[in-house]
């Protein structure tokens, strides 16, 4: 774990992700209309996203994605769910995987399930039908 995340990060989980798929995680994000810290870029994806609130999350039925929360955790102030600090970063509702992350996709970044490069191209290609 990076020195930062332990410091004042959040990402933890079981299963540490492979950095090595860092890139293709955000050319999926990128042909999804997100941009590589997970922040929508294409605009047609506010009309679809279930979450309209303070943070930029976009959620639809089959995937939730939170760009890293750079704030200070107040989680005292929120209801869990929606503490910024309680939200993984990347979450695939179908097969619950849950992504957390260190500042941008896939740095010092946990899962709570073993991911691989099959996993995560079949992820992805559910996720992006989702949106087109």
């Amino acid at each position: 774990m990076e020195l930062g995340n332990t410091i004042f990060g959040n990402s933890r989980g079981d299963f540490e992700i492979n950095r090595n798929y860092q890139d293709l995680f955000c050319e999926y994000l990128q042909n999804m209309g997100f941009d590589s810290y997970g922040n929508i870029e294409d605009l047609k994806l506010n009309k679809i996203n279930r979450y309209k609130g303070e943070y930029s999350i976009f959620e639809n039925n089959i995937f939730l994605i939170f760009p890293y929360y750079w704030n200070d955790c107040l989680c005292e102030e929120y209801h869990d769910y929606f503490c910024p600090c309680n939200i993984p970063n990347f979450w695939y509702k179908s097969k619950n995987i849950k992504i957390k992350w260190y500042k941008y996709p896939l740095r010092d970044s946990y899962s709570n399930i073993e991911l691989d490069e099959r996993i995560i191209k079949e992820m992805f290609e559910d996720c992006l039908k989702s949106i087109k």
